[in-house]
């Protein structure tokens, strides 16, 4: 095999593997929806089984009710957005290196979508949650905002 075939081979394995990136952080954000959707169900069903009273649940024990859920699945999604998060920079880099005139060098371990996942640290992957927890776009106003809607709901009704 020539050295310019072995380039071209290395450049279709680097374009399959970012393929495999892109339908995975696809899924992901796919999966990030789905909980939210459950969460909405969950919370407003608490919420309305909460409100009727019927429960006998007073005080501490219905805002616990209520924060439960909305805390629960803020993790269970910045959980979710880490494999986004990560998995956007892993195929950065790889572009980064698609983008070089010549492809010479070989696919190391972590260029693979499987394989490579092994190569993130823990503590790459706890800086993502952290990370991810706080981060000011829609994951945090959403929660922030039912729970805030779940305190108020205790403390007026």
């Amino acid at each position: 095999m020539t050295t310019d075939e072995l380039h071209k081979v290395r450049r279709e394995l680097a374009n399959k593997q970012l393929d495999y990136f892109y339908r995975n952080i696809e899924a992901d954000r796919g999966r990030r929806l789905a909980t939210r959707n459950w969460f909405i169900t969950i919370w407003t069903a608490v919420l309305i089984a909460v409100s009727s009273n019927r429960l006998g649940i007073q005080g501490i024990a219905k805002l616990f009710l209520l924060v439960t859920p909305v805390i629960s699945f803020w993790l269970l999604e910045t959980l979710s957005q880490i494999f986004v998060v990560l998995n956007s920079e892993r195929a950065e880099k790889l572009e980064i290196r698609l983008m070089e005139d010549n492809f010479k060098e070989p696919l190391t371990r972590s260029d693979f979508l499987v394989a490579g996942w092994n190569e993130i640290t823990y503590t790459q992957k706890i800086k993502a949650f952290l990370k991810n927890l706080f981060q000011l776009e829609s994951v945090w106003v959403f929660y922030c905002t039912a729970l805030a809607c779940s305190i108020g709901f205790v403390v007026f009704l």
